[in-house]
């Protein structure tokens, strides 16, 4: 094994994944810095920068701790990074709010409106932009919202900035961001890859407060003395600017040739595959992401809620096996896994729409909801626990199939997150799609990988994307069984016609519930 090694930094919704990878792709150790998020009102999600700094630094103090990897032996840093953030500097770098709008973050509502009325109408912005998700979500409502708020900080700010970015800011002194973080500020031209000239006077932002654009694998800088001294590393080693942890996950799947998709199963599920242009589609709203790759793409499409409907099933139904689990050193996801498996295709007529948290693909309607349907007497619940792993396989199958409808020729599907880590749930996805889908070794940090592979580049240990493929090592496949895949057939179209009649329903219903 090589003595060279590539540091990443996973900078997440829940905290810091610090990770050291050999240039053979080994994985040496990872460690994980937990952090708070803070929810000061309705649809307020917010984040201390500081934190993340201070993640960084003792992660890395701990990674090197623990491996004993010297630290001259470290080529090069780099990132994947939580994206849709909103993180405003002085010209000196000072942050100018201790607690920061982050992805989560949906405050800007009446600012998205604005956007969509200026830009005349929000078809304009998707042509733009390729970002098919809520604009409140997007950085680009999100500065409108500080500069209609705030003005005193927005007045104060010499840029925006992106997580990852702002921990380069603090280690090299760069103000810089990459493609993949400026395609979902919602501000970036898709088809030009520079900041949109055309949002930007319609809206009335200052384009001198976004940073310099670059691609995943430049240097940034490299690690000042201060910043090398607290983190226990050698000054001087290249700062790659890395990706956004969509991006990066993507990459680490092997995302990075055409005929190649992948199914991420975190909190949130998603999928996407390798485009050497964006591909654009009102219909299902599918988010263009811009690739690492230099000049290429990674459309993708989101089931909002994915593994998240697995923690509130535990919650509501489970609390008690857990704790029994937790007294013998036992596993509350393995044993849910267990009493699925033996659960026949179908739930016994239980059907689940996996829209816990609102909208997502395929409809990206903020008011439809989750529901089980079919419930009787006879379910118990391994039922729901069944019920809840097809339900986000079948709206996973939607996405697939508007990919497959805009012209996309999938023939490899690798599956990666904490569910891919469930046998019972790969093979409801290999059932529903009637694909194989493929697990490599590293489920939980494909983003890492991928990250690891950008720094690399950057650092020119590696010649290009290709290494990926080498450093994938899967570790089984999970085949279609025909029959069951049969009997799905029937179950999806029952799920997409069951949803497209509760649509009118819960835009009715709910709005009602949310005006009385």
């Amino acid at each position: 094994m090589s003595n060279q090694y590539i540091l990443i930094h996973d900078i997440g919704t829940t905290g810091n994944k610090a990770c050291l990878f050999s240039v053979d792709g080994e994985l040496i150790s990872t460690y994980y810095y937990r952090y708070d998020t803070f929810y000061p009102g309705p649809n307020m999600a917010e984040q201390r920068p500081q934190d993340w700094y201070e993640a960084v630094i003792t992660s890395t103090r701990e990674l090197l701790r623990k491996t004993k990897v010297e630290p001259q032996n470290i080529v090069a840093i780099s990132w994947s990074g939580q994206m849709m953030g909103t993180i405003p500097v002085d010209r000196d770098g000072n942050l100018l709010q201790d607690k920061v709008m982050i992805w989560a973050d949906s405050r800007a509502v009446e600012e998205a409106k604005y956007i969509i009325e200026r830009i005349g109408g929000w078809e304009n912005f998707y042509r733009i932009t390729g970002a098919g998700q809520y604009i409140a979500n997007y950085t680009i409502a999100k500065i409108l919202w500080l500069k209609n708020n705030r003005p005193e900080i927005y007045k104060k700010t010499y840029k925006f900035l992106q997580a990852k970015d702002y921990i380069t800011l603090r280690l090299t002194g760069a103000f810089v961001t990459d493609y993949t973080d400026a395609f979902n500020t919602g501000l970036l031209n898709i088809h030009r890859n520079e900041w949109s000239d055309e949002l930007i006077d319609a809206i009335g932002i200052d384009r001198d407060k976004l940073p310099d654009l670059h691609e995943s694998i430049d240097i940034a800088g490299y690690l000042r003395d201060e910043e090398a001294r607290k983190m226990g590393l050698k000054p001087g080693i290249p700062v790659v600017v890395g990706s956004g942890d969509v991006i990066a996950s993507a990459t680490g799947a092997g995302v990075v040739k055409k005929g190649v998709s992948y199914i991420y199963i975190g909190s949130a599920c998603w999928t996407g595959f390798f485009s050497d242009t964006p591909v654009l589609d009102t219909k299902t709203r599918i988010s263009s992401h811009r690739h690492v790759i230099p000049g290429k793409y990674a459309p993708h499409n989101y089931t909002y809620s994915g593994a998240v409907c697995m923690d509130w099933l535990k919650n509501i139904m489970f609390s008690l096996e857990e704790r029994e689990l937790i007294r013998k050193g036992g596993n509350i996801y393995k044993f849910m896994e267990d009493i699925a498996s033996k659960v026949p295709p179908g739930s016994q007529g239980l059907l689940f729409l996996p829209y816990m948290r609102g909208g997502g693909a395929p409809h990206y309607d903020p008011l439809v909801r989750g529901a089980f349907l079919g419930m009787t007497l006879a379910h118990r619940k391994e039922h729901f626990v069944r019920a809840v792993y097809e339900g986000i396989a079948l709206n996973t199958r939607v996405i697939f199939e508007a990919f497959e409808r805009l012209g996309e020729k999938i023939n490899v599907i690798y599956i990666i997150g904490g569910g891919a880590l469930s046998n019972t749930w790969r093979q409801i996805f290999a059932d529903v799609l009637g694909k194989p889908v493929i697990y490599p070794k590293y489920v939980h940090e494909a983003g890492c990988l991928g990250s690891a592979v950008i720094g690399g580049i950057g650092a020119g240990v590696f010649k290009d994307f290709s290494v990926i493929e080498k450093f994938l090592k899967p570790q089984g496949v999970n085949e279609p069984n025909e029959r069951i895949h049969e009997r799905y057939n029937e179950i999806y179209e029952s799920f997409k016609e069951t949803v497209e009649k509760l649509i009118p329903v819960y835009d009715d219903v709910i709005s009602k519930i949310y005006h009385s």
